[in-house]
């Protein structure tokens, strides 16, 4: 048996189901935002694979799946916020502090910002990083911050996942990669961070999905004087529970 461990760092859009099949991610893609992939088998310095910038295409699958798992179904941590690993550390926009509605897509499919489809099956999913600051969470209403300002603590920064299984294959470009030495514990790091994010990239969140009512939030780390929106800000995931799919958001 193999153990994998999943890291996503950075915009994702994630529908992680307890007790569903595999779980469903949306990875972001703009200028800023240049996913790369390394697959290596811990504590060894060279990789096994590894996708740098500009190497995987938009809209391109990528699928993580498990052969003989020991999970036969998604898990979660949901052991409360005592513990830091707590899946709810990740912030869901769908969430009743957030949204709190279903958010359908903002456009067309074709329309949308360019996204990577990553599918995981079989994993336990966990909060894998949190922030070392408490983060604030500015409330928009047609674009203007709103008086609401609200220091929501620490969040989720990394989504982690962990995959016990005869093998593992991950698939990407047409190319697959197989982890199968048994006993092995391999890694695979999922990048779609920016370098440095000056203005709050959950705001992205809403070129792909719209609140009917033209609500939107922003993340940053430090208490924004006079409602600005630039204070050092936070490049995080989040989930979309309530709709609990990304289908709508591809053709």
């Amino acid at each position: 048996m193999v153990t994998v461990t999943i890291n996503i760092k950075g915009l994702a859009i994630s529908c992680v189901n307890k007790g569903a099949e595999k779980a469903e991610l949306a990875l972001l893609r703009n200028e800023e935002h240049c996913l790369e992939i390394t697959i290596k088998k811990m504590d060894e310095y060279d990789d096994i694979i590894k996708y740098p910038s500009g190497s995987i295409e938009p809209k391109q699958p990528i699928n993580i799946s498990a052969v003989n798992p020991k999970l036969k179904s998604i898990d979660i941590n949901d052991n409360g916020q005592h513990d830091p690993q707590d899946f709810s550390y990740i912030v869901d926009i769908e969430s009743v502090d957030f949204n709190n509605k279903p958010l359908p897509p903002a456009r067309l499919p074709h329309q949308l910002l360019p996204m990577n489809p990553l599918y995981i099956s079989n994993a336990y999913f966990y909060t894998a990083k949190l922030t070392m600051n408490d983060v604030y969470r500015i409330k928009l209403i047609n674009g203007i911050p709103a008086p609401t300002i609200k220091n929501i603590g620490k969040v989720g920064v990394e989504i982690g996942a962990k995959i016990e299984a005869d093998e593992v294959v991950f698939s990407v470009n047409g190319v697959q990669t197989s982890l199968n030495e048994n006993g092995a514990h391999y890694t695979i790091e999922i990048d779609n961070e920016c370098d440095d994010a000056t203005m709050s990239d959950f705001l992205l969140y809403y070129e792909i999905l719209k609140d009917p009512n033209n609500v939107k939030y922003a993340l940053v780390f430090e208490e924004p004087k006079l409602r600005s929106l630039t204070p050092p800000a936070v490049c995080n995931g989040t989930g979309r529970g309530r709709t609990g799919s990304i289908g709508d958001l591809f053709v």
